[in-house]
């Protein structure tokens, strides 16, 4: 597919506004990054350089299956869904002048191969995660350059960047729909049921009538998160959108930060392992206390939230990362980008044993602790820590 990207990319080069002049000659590098995602790096050939070549320039993302919903501009949910160039395109457009170098800009569409492959300015940096290497995580100087760096960051672009505006009266079928997500998606037991319906009635109550939405990235990870020169750029806004929980791309890059720590990969083989580490994270008292608690009030107070929202988010978080997950596996299975062998007489997608489970493991360990969620006190929360 490569080949017609490119002829098609150099033929449509002035529609697309990459540059003024056109390229002598492109060239790509294909890059893959677990089960069917790919992408193209495109280089230009301008006839300036001594070996012709500089970049790259450019990203070339194949299809790779819808995402989240999103809310309506009437701030009722929607299940119109739009894919990563028009969800990238959709948060660019709002982002101040002086932050859109933290995020790709998006540069179109062409339809080559029979697909629509999107195209989005190429970031430099080096991948976060790759930095990890060898490094003790939990140091204070591994905690500056990785985690305040990033919340930093993260709580500047939601605070400038404008969210659409959810009417006070709907603002509780906005965080009841990722409840309702969840719901549709699997087949739940007595547990995820009993504390589903336990946040649907803390909403209902009133308790979280004062929140409002964030755009939120929806998969704020350290592997989609570029050093260069100390500046942070954050990339693959497949899961991006507008009205977004605040606090949970907050929450969710703890996570996997600090489970990193613990020498752990989103590997569902370590469950217990997670489980381990997720209790340790959130409950247990230790040398990593201070610090969350310093950067949730610092985040929870930037966004005038009550600490008591942040139990409610955390598992906001972890039904939307399920749900997320399940999706994606589901359209790229529907797209044949899995082969599965029978079990018998029954056909058993392997996502339904595998990735579907660690989230929900977790959502009920938090169940089983929600009483004593302590990411935030009322004390931390006026003072400003």
């Amino acid at each position: 597919m490569i080949p017609q990207v490119l002829k098609q990319l150099a033929e449509d080069w002035s529609v697309l506004e990459i540059s003024e002049e056109p390229p002598k000659k492109l060239s790509a590098v294909c890059q893959t990054f677990g089960f069917d995602k790919a992408a193209a790096l495109i280089y230009v050939n301008d006839g300036r350089s001594g070996t012709g070549y500089r970049g790259p320039v450019l990203v070339a993302k194949l299809p790779r299956g819808s995402g989240h919903h999103l809310v309506g501009e009437n701030g009722t949910p929607s299940d119109n869904d739009l894919d990563e160039q028009e969800r990238l395109g959709a948060v660019y457009q709002r982002v101040p002048v002086d932050l859109r170098s933290t995020l790709p800009r998006p540069l179109g569409k062409l339809h080559a191969g029979g697909s629509d492959v999107a195209l989005e300015s190429y970031l430099t940096g080096q991948p976060m995660n790759g930095l990890f290497r060898g490094q003790d995580l939990l140091t204070s100087r591994s905690l500056t350059q990785y985690v305040v760096s990033v919340v930093r960051w993260l709580s500047e672009f939601q605070r400038r960047v404008p969210a659409l505006q959810i009417p006070p009266d709907r603002r509780e079928d906005w965080l009841i729909a990722p409840i309702r997500r969840y719901e549709q998606s699997f087949d739940l037991d007595i547990a995820e049921r009993n504390f589903l319906a336990r946040l649907v009635a803390e909403v209902r109550s009133g308790v979280h009538h004062g929140v409002k939405p964030v755009v939120s990235h929806g998969q704020l990870g350290p592997e989609n998160i570029l050093i260069d020169d100390k500046k942070i750029r954050v990339i693959d806004w497949e899961w991006a959108s507008l009205t977004g929980i605040p606090g949970a791309d907050l929450l969710r890059y703890l996570m996997l930060y600090f489970f990193r720590s613990k020498g752990l990969e989103q590997s569902v083989e370590t469950a217990a392992a997670y489980v381990s580490a997720f209790r340790w994270l959130w409950w247990e008292e230790g040398a990593h206390r201070a610090f969350i608690q310093s950067i949730v009030g610092d985040y929870f107070n930037a966004f005038e939230l009550d600490p008591v929202f942040t139990g409610f988010a955390l598992a906001l978080t972890l039904i939307e990362e399920a749900v997320q997950k399940v999706r994606a596996l589901n359209d790229r299975i529907e797209r044949g980008g899995y082969w599965y062998p029978l079990a018998g007489t029954s056909f058993e997608p392997h996502h339904r044993q595998v990735q579907q489970q660690l989230n929900r493991v977790l959502l009920r360990t938090l169940a089983e602790r929600y009483e004593s969620v302590s990411l935030l006190t009322a004390e931390d929360h006026l003072m400003g820590h």
